[in-house]
């Protein structure tokens, strides 16, 4: 599984997602991600290495896709992910922040998929902004959100569990 976004919050959701479905390793590492702990992926041939593994040890590897920012899906670093995801990602999720701007978003997402078949949202900061709802603008499913597995695909059906998450935390 290949996950993209900015550096900051690729790598965490990687390790997350990871953890959660009783991946035995850390995440796979790519863009502008390095951690000692972390394997990287640089190229097709690495790319394929990591995937033969994870079919032997019966794993989904994840790769955490790290960009500098959301302004650099740009030409070079969107091509060096759709080369990772041609290796044969299973799925390839985009990691969207809830609290930025509904256009600025959607364009960044709008750059990445002219290069990449996106499959899925990741969301971060979902209680950090009163529309979380315009991440549905995207077209995405939601399949995670701050942390967890995603209980509906949309924002707007998760809203409910949102509000109840912020009560409890008032």
């Amino acid at each position: 599984m290949l996950i993209i976004g900015r550096a900051d919050a690729a790598f965490p959701v990687a390790r997350a997602m990871a953890s959660r479905s009783g991946a035995g390793s850390s995440p796979l590492v790519a863009g502008v991600l390095s951690t000692a702990r972390s394997g990287r992926v640089t190229d097709r041939r690495t790319a394929l290495a990591a995937r033969a593994r994870a079919v032997d040890q019966g794993e989904t590897v994840f790769v955490a896709f790290g960009l500098e920012s959301d302004d650099e899906a740009g030409e070079a670093a969107a091509d060096e992910a759709a080369i990772l995801a041609a290796v044969g990602a299973d799925q390839v999720w985009v990691v969207v922040d809830a609290g930025r701007k509904a256009e600025d978003t959607a364009a960044w997402v709008s750059r990445l998929s002219a290069h990449l078949s996106l499959d899925a949202v990741a969301v971060i900061e979902a209680g950090s902004t009163a529309s979380p709802e315009t991440i549905d603008e995207l077209g995405l499913p939601v399949g995670w959100i701050d942390g967890s597995e995603a209980t509906s695909a949309t924002m707007a059906g998760l809203r409910p569990s949102l509000t109840d998450r912020a009560n409890r935390s008032s």
